[in-house]
């Protein structure tokens, strides 16, 4: 039942957050005075690590410092808000921005943001922010740059190369693409293939290796010489 007294304040909140890139929105409006109309057309929380701003999802590299900040649309508004983070039920933070240190702990990094206004009208946004390490090369790939392989075009070699992932949940989704020459194979979660079909003269190859949440790296170009068997020494 609502009562007939101060009328509420709506929260129509915007929430514009990009985090690395993703986009949610909203409007909140402010109190008016009695001769003007206040209303904050957005906020936007934005995760800024490595200098980037854009990305396709809410997730932070452990490895490196981020923060968490936000920004009111228009800014003569920022001030009339108060902006305070949680961890779940946990108060961390009362501040526009919020800093993640580099192997923080999963209790320190938000998942829940409380806006308040001057008359204590608030929203609440949740959300979750993903911890995702690259994938990576530990050692060398076969053949190496500069090695010279024996035989013909009915020879097969073999390619092997080396990766993992600091996040243990995602060791078992790395998918892998392999470039030969001019050709590209997806190989999915392989790390070792033979290969036949090489006329003699240069070659080169490289690999690419991506994880679930579309990190990925890549080896760098190798080049290998094929010789014919009859010209082995």
């Amino acid at each position: 039942m609502r009562r007939a007294t101060t009328p509420i304040v709506q929260f129509l909140f915007i929430f514009t957050v990009v985090f690395c890139g993703i986009v949610l929105s909203s409007c909140l409006e402010i109190p008016s005075d009695p001769n003007t109309s206040k209303k904050v057309k957005s906020i936007q929380l934005y995760i800024i690590q490595d200098e980037k701003k854009d990305s396709t999802t809410l997730k932070i590299n452990p490895n490196a410092q981020a923060e968490l900040s936000v920004q009111v649309k228009p800014s003569k508004y920022e001030g009339n808000l108060k902006y305070t983070w949680y961890h779940n039920e946990i108060e961390l933070e009362s501040n526009q921005s919020y800093t993640l240190k580099a192997h923080c702990k999963s209790d320190s990094i938000p998942n829940r943001l409380v806006v308040k206004d001057k008359e204590n009208n608030q929203d609440t946004l949740d959300f979750n922010i993903i911890v995702n390490s690259k994938p990576y090369f530990y050692q060398p790939a076969k053949p190496a740059s500069g090695d010279t392989l024996y035989g013909n075009v009915s020879t097969t070699f073999t390619f092997a190369w080396y990766t993992s992932d600091d996040d243990i949940a995602d060791q078992e989704t790395l998918t892998h693409i392999i470039k030969i020459d001019d050709t590209q194979y997806n190989v999915s979660s392989l790390t070792t293939i033979a290969q036949s079909g090489f006329n003699p003269g240069e070659h080169s190859f490289t690999v690419y290796v991506k994880d679930s949440f579309n990190e990925w790296d890549s080896l760098p170009s190798q080049h290998f010489f094929v010789v014919d068997t009859l010209e082995a020494p």
